[in-house]
């Protein structure tokens, strides 16, 4: 589905990833972990479309997404949800929602969307009235939930989510990760960038660890948890929390 062949990024004379090789399937869930110099936050927008690698391939389907036909190529497949909940300012909550739809889907029904949006925000018990608030009226919890509401609006092939369960409460935690579960279910592929380790026992069937741009493992999560690697042991006892 996914694939990353010899991945290279160069900036400034560093290289901050460096032979990057990975392939994603359907119906699978992925964590990329990695201290804070990992790179794992840049190979995520390299693999979304958003950065383009110096050397090597990313493909979708066996086509480039970086080729000059990127945009028929990576239209309404990715979903991203950033961790600070971006949105546009001067836009109300249902406007921010409903833009990428405007942009993917020249008219859809907008009335369709609106129920699903409702939908959407009472399984996250968010009030409705806040769809007419702009982005700095709302808490910035609420606002990472309706980053992801409006990636699911879209229905992608492929989640990126960055730090899925920060600064949730229990509550939000426990709707994200059943949510997290359903999508899952349905065939998408899911990579989150993540050092929790709630998503890594409950959700995550493959973990990627990346060390200063490199690939230091690829396995089953399972194997990750259990590994008899020191260096890895101490990065989980370290990190992974």
């Amino acid at each position: 589905m996914l694939e990353l062949i010899g991945v290279y990024l160069k900036h400034e004379n560093k290289y901050l990833l460096q032979d990057i090789s990975l392939h994603f399937e359907l119906g699978t869930t992925y964590i990329l972990t990695g201290n804070i110099e990992s790179g794992k936050e840049i190979l995520m927008k390299v693999m979304g479309g958003i950065i383009e690698p110096t050397i090597g391939i990313v493909a979708l389907k066996g086509h480039n997404i970086y080729s000059r036909a990127r945009y028929q190529v990576v239209k309404n497949k990715f979903g991203f949800v950033f961790q600070d909940g971006v949105m546009l300012a001067n836009l109300s909550i249902c406007e921010n929602l409903m833009l990428p739809l405007n942009h993917l889907y020249v008219g859809h029904d907008k009335q369709e969307a609106l129920i699903r949006i409702q939908e959407l925000f009472a399984y996250f018990d968010i009030s409705t009235a806040l769809l007419n608030k702009r982005p700095a009226d709302v808490s910035y919890t609420t606002r990472k939930i309706i980053n992801f509401i409006r990636a699911v609006l879209i229905n992608p092939e492929i989640y990126f989510i960055n730090m899925p369960l920060f600064n949730l409460n229990v509550s939000d935690r426990q709707n994200f990760i059943s949510y997290l579960q359903q999508i899952k279910e349905s065939g998408k592929i899911i990579i989150m960038s993540t050092n929790n380790r709630i998503l890594f026992e409950n959700l995550a069937d493959r973990v990627i660890l990346l060390d200063k741009g490199r690939i230091r493992a690829f396995c089953q999560t399972e194997e990750f948890l259990n590994t008899k690697d020191p260096d890895i042991i101490d990065y989980l006892n370290t990190n992974i929390g």
